[in-house]
């Protein structure tokens, strides 16, 4: 049986964040309007069954359809992309935006039918958590590309303020974050983790754990005074240093775990992953999925100790992938 939501924050949407930032979407799902004197730019996607509450929330904030310029995708996992095509429909001028890695990925027949399973999925959750219209009507996928291309280092003027583009690698290929230093503004997507409030988090570390941990540690160093997330709202001040802490504990929990665990114990460490991540907010995503997610932290794990332990984590690799075969 899928577990219940025992936890959720309530607060209205959209709201305001700063004189210039504002928080969109539902308590599950986070994107983020950045309004600029020249133009403005919404910083992620999310789902196709939010993309509709996103669209009433701009035209509630009464923004000038024309002053929407950059729609950003933060990395291409199913809830940070799959809303873009319903946003581009009702904004035409809007560029769906990325890096080159996403572009390409997005292109890929096989990709899009497996985000629409996903999407489709976790569009139904939001609705039995009462987080979206239940009659919102659920879409099908609809074809899109990458029109404008960014890159880490790029620097978007909106005017009054910058957002600088980031190299955010580890969770999914081709993540970045977006920085605006004059209010020390992080919109780090899902490169911190995942927030399950008040006090917990999944670490997911899916494509790389050195990646990760760089992108981790050079993320924290910026000291934000706000941290935007891709779920579960926006954190500022005292909370957003709440929130790089509990983050870090729980990677310095999972790899402490993962790293004693004998070759013959690995496959019961991945259903204590499974069960320990698989609760609250984070039941918007198939159990299918968890437990696939919960796999990869443990090879990537052993992946990244393998260089400084020598053959006997190879051995725990090959034990695991037998397992969960």
């Amino acid at each position: 049986m899928t577990p219940q939501i025992t936890y959720h924050k309530q607060i209205a949407y959209p709201k305001q964040l700063t004189d210039r930032v504002f928080l969109l979407g539902n308590h599950y799902v986070s994107l983020y309007l950045v309004k600029g004197d020249r133009f403005s730019v919404l910083v992620e996607a999310g789902l196709s069954i939010t993309a509709p509450q996103v669209i009433d929330q701009l035209k509630r904030l009464e923004i000038n359809p024309s002053s929407l310029k950059y729609l950003i995708l933060t990395h291409t996992h199913a809830d940070h992309v799959m809303g873009a095509p319903l946003i581009k429909s009702a904004f035409p001028q809007i560029k769906i935006t990325g890096v080159s890695e996403a572009r390409d990925l997005l292109s890929r027949k096989k990709i899009i039918d497996f985000f629409t399973r996903e999407d489709s999925y976790t569009s139904n959750r939001l609705v039995d958590f009462k987080a979206v219209d239940p009659d919102t009507p659920q879409s099908t996928s609809l074809p899109f590309a990458v029109e404008e291309i960014i890159s880490p280092e790029d620097i978007l003027d909106p005017g009054g303020l910058s957002l600088h583009i980031l190299d955010a690698p580890g969770h999914c290929r081709g993540g970045i974050a977006l920085w605006e230093p004059r209010g020390k503004i992080l919109f780090c997507s899902d490169s911190l983790g995942f927030h399950l409030p008040p006090d917990k988090f999944v670490s997911n570390f899916y494509v790389d754990y050195d990646d990760y941990v760089k992108t981790f540690e050079t993320l924290c160093a910026l000291n934000p005074r706000w941290i935007c997330p891709g779920h579960c709202g926006a954190y500022g001040g005292d909370a957003a240093a709440k929130f790089m802490a509990g983050s870090r504990r729980e990677l310095d929990w999972i790899t402490d775990y993962v790293t004693s665990k004998s070759p013959e114990s690995l496959g019961k460490a991945a259903e204590v992953l499974f069960q320990r991540y698989f609760m609250d907010e984070a039941t918007i995503f198939s159990p299918e999925n968890t437990k696939y997610c919960a796999e990869l932290l443990i090879r990537r794990i052993l992946g990244k100790s393998k260089a400084k332990s020598g053959d006997k984590l190879a051995d725990r690799i090959a034990t695991l992938r037998a397992k969960t075969r």
